[in-house]
């Protein structure tokens, strides 16, 4: 396989074609020489992203911006280089699958605490914290529960990872469409996108205004199909 072809992904957005991958490929022009893995430029990502989180912890505008780069722009380029050299160096494996999917879900939550305590320093607004605090925490279970539903389908069907994440409730109801949705606005390409915006703004605290947003949205179809008693919503 040569560098045109692992550069390519069937699965890219806009953004991952056209932006991303212009870098990264570089990147992993450098890298497949190396004994450099997958698996460990994911951890890279990961730790780029703490570091990041850190300079949010002082709710200064100017660290904010450079935080909000370094997880869009250089962690982004970072996510589509392990996914390359996985494929020139054909190192796909379950582990990585896992630790690819715990990277994804675990950022979201810490870069809310961190940039909640950020704003509670830069604003005295002790409630941006206390709000970042619970949305990271219902993150943190939601994710397990998605978790413990991958893990079981595995064991009942055999299906590699990377189908059962694709495993969807092809009834297409009503609550399904719903959360979906919702759970779209919530996941970590979108929010690093709005968390730039909001940091060149100098308004970075409106991200836990939009992820409170979100989640109240979220609890608030949970009731609905819960006193729906199972009932089929359909569009």
């Amino acid at each position: 396989m040569n560098l045109e072809e692992v550069n390519y992904n069937v699965n890219d957005n806009w953004y991952d074609r056209h932006i991303l991958r212009k870098f990264s490929i570089h990147i992993t022009r450098i890298l497949i020489h190396t004994p450099v893995t997958a698996n460990q430029v994911t951890t890279s990502r990961f730790l780029i992203g703490l570091i990041a989180c850190v300079l949010f912890l002082f709710g200064k505008w100017e660290f904010s911006i450079i935080g909000a780069v370094l997880i869009f722009f250089c962690s982004g380029v970072l996510d589509q280089v392990d996914g390359e050299i996985a494929r020139y160096k054909n190192q796909f494996s379950t582990k990585g699958i896992w630790i690819d999917y715990i990277v994804h879900r675990n950022l979201p939550p810490i870069i809310l605490v961190s940039v909640g305590y950020g704003s509670y320093v830069s604003t005295g607004i002790l409630l941006y914290f206390i709000a970042s605090v619970f949305i990271a925490m219902f993150l943190l279970i939601t994710m397990s529960m998605a978790m413990i539903r991958i893990i079981t389908i595995l064991k009942e069907t055999g299906k590699p990872i990377g189908d059962v994440e694709l495993e969807k409730d092809r009834k297409q109801s009503f609550f399904f469409k719903a959360d979906y949705l919702i759970n779209a606005f919530l996941t970590h390409e979108i929010m690093e996108f709005v968390l730039v915006i909001f940091a060149l703004a100098n308004r970075i605290h409106y991200l836990i205004i939009w992820s409170s947003f979100f989640l109240i949205l979220k609890i608030f179809f949970w009731s609905l199909k819960f006193l729906s008693r199972g009932e089929k919503w359909m569009l």
